[in-house]
């Protein structure tokens, strides 16, 4: 599932997946937008659309609220390395 989560995030549900599953999503959505090369001219960071992805699993012990933290998180982390990359 797919769904805009606020202003310039998006969160992508993946039942059944493991965080080693959803790294390589994420790294294949990361690579898709950088491929599709769509330009991004109101951008002073780069010429192109990039996207920063973080990663969270759960094992059914958090609450829904917790994974997706742990998600901003990490998304707060790979935008600090340096954005168009994924973390968990």
């Amino acid at each position: 599932m797919v769904a805009r989560y606020g202003g310039e995030e998006f969160t992508l549900v993946l039942a059944h997946a493991d965080a080693q599953q959803a790294a390589q999503v994420a790294e294949r959505v990361r690579v898709r937008i950088e491929e599709a090369a769509l330009p991004h001219a109101a951008s002073a960071i780069g010429r192109f659309v990039s996207v920063s992805l973080g990663v969270a699993a759960t094992d059914g012990r958090q609450t829904p609220q917790q994974t997706l933290a742990e998600a901003d998180a990490a998304l707060y982390r790979a935008k600090q390395a340096g954005r168009n990359r994924w973390s968990h």
